[in-house]
């Protein structure tokens, strides 16, 4: 492509700071501006990351016919009319997990995504990074033999005002520990096992100042294969451990393992009947000092497969139709709390 993909970025925050930095890495593309939640705060971005424009709504970017495509980092609950505003536009749309805060809005991004025909991609980016890519090379290449079962766990400290003062922590806007937290396990497991066929969940508040958030969720799966998984997941833990995932296979085990706030930080071990022992088999030498430019290096890999769908017109993955499986998932999960009992997806 001679021309450059144009990009708008629809966010203050995330978007500012890891979407802006993310697609500046590729040179096929270049922003041409910013909107965030107030005129001031845009000004100040646009000039911070030296963009041409600065918009005073979202629905100005939108409107822009010298905007090619958007990236957007809002609550859940407010994405939806933007993606969907971008797509009859003919705008291709980078959006954030999960898609929206109900299904049903997810399920309306989605047919737009469609009717439009653009690119659309989810940053499920946990899912990008080199040691959970090798996962997958593993268990589909038969190297711990056929999955018998899955555990996952993530015990963290989160620092309070993400879940008690924010939007993170509030069920209407699309967020708690199960949209926030649980979205990427729910999208990586599927990758890795395929359809989850029903589940149960239960979902727990851990502070008293925030009784209607969830904050320890535990999730049992079965896929369609029979496989079972369990998810538990803690966000007030004091030196909570970090990321552990356990793949058991008839002939081996494979461990994904997180101690650090970089996610680059993954080590990955794999331990077979054959070789009797867990060895080390994927780890970084030296992780970032600062973890959000890990954050960073693993979104730009999937703005390079967003930027390559626009050029080359091939659909890339994570897509919107990720998203919208992810998000069955999520409704099916609040029901199974609800009703208290498991729940076919």
């Amino acid at each position: 492509m001679n021309t450059p993909i144009r990009i708008g970025v629809i966010g203050g925050n995330f978007a500012s700071s890891v979407h802006v930095p993310a697609f500046k890495s590729d040179p096929r593309c270049q922003i041409n501006g910013i909107v965030a939640s107030s005129a001031e705060r845009s000004e100040k971005l646009a000039t911070e990351h030296r963009l041409p424009k600065i918009y005073g709504h979202w629905k100005e970017i939108i409107d822009d016919k010298e905007i090619d495509a958007v990236t957007i980092a809002v609550p859940p609950s407010l994405q939806p009319d933007i993606a969907i505003a971008a797509f009859a536009n003919g705008k291709a749309v980078f959006g954030e997990k999960p898609l929206a805060a109900t299904l049903e809005q997810a399920q309306k991004m989605h047919q737009a995504a469609l009717n439009a025909s653009t690119a659309h991609l989810v940053n499920f980016n946990l899912a990008a990074l080199a040691p959970w890519i090798k996962v997958k090379e593993i268990i589909d290449t038969g190297g711990i033999g056929r999955l018998s079962h899955i555990v996952v766990q993530y015990i963290s400290e989160t620092p309070p005002n993400l879940l008690i003062n924010s939007w993170r922590a509030n069920k209407g806007q699309g967020s708690g520990t199960l949209y926030d937290i649980l979205s990427h396990f729910f999208h990586a497991l599927e990758w890795y096992a395929g359809p989850v066929n029903r589940l149960s969940a239960s979902l727990f508040s851990t502070l008293k100042n925030n009784p209607n958030g969830d904050t320890f969720d535990i999730i049992g799966l079965e896929f369609a294969s029979g496989i079972p998984a369990s998810i538990t997941v803690s966000r007030t833990t004091l030196f909570g451990m970090g990321y552990r995932i356990e793949f058991s296979g008839e002939e081996g085990t494979l461990i994904l393992a997180c101690s650090t706030k970089d996610i680059r930080g993954f080590q990955l071990f794999l331990g077979t009947r054959k070789s009797k022992q867990l060895e080390l088999i994927s780890a970084l030498e030296k992780p970032n000092e600062n973890p959000l430019q890990s954050r960073i290096e693993a979104v730009s890999i999937l703005a390079t497969r967003f930027l390559d769908w626009i050029e080359t017109g091939i659909p890339e993955v994570p897509s919107f139709e990720e998203g919208l499986r992810v998000q069955r998932l999520l409704d099916a999960a609040y029901r199974s709390n609800e009703q208290a009992k498991w729940v076919t997806v």
